[in-house]
């Protein structure tokens, strides 16, 4: 659930920004760069860095977690075979 609310705030950002998947959008600078003639510059736009960074850090802590729960999964597996023989 936490990659999935990472990459969903991700997605809605890159959405608001990008226009889409980075296809130039509204503000043009996702793919060419400069402010695409909106009279907007990168300095503007990145100033509203929290959403981005919450959803990537959403994104690794979910992956992370993931890794921890299946470790514990195998390393409970891994005992419970022992025990049985």
């Amino acid at each position: 659930m936490q990659f999935y609310f990472g990459a969903s705030v991700l997605v809605s950002v890159a959405r608001e920004h990008c226009g889409g998947w980075g296809l130039g959008g509204e503000m043009g600078w996702c793919v060419g760069g400069g402010d695409g003639g909106s009279g907007r510059s990168r300095a503007t736009i990145f100033k509203h860095w929290q959403a981005p960074a919450a959803g990537a850090l959403f994104c690794v802590m979910g992956a992370g977690n993931f890794r921890a729960t299946v470790q514990t999964w195998l390393t409970k597996r891994k005992f419970a075979k022992a025990k049985k023989a």
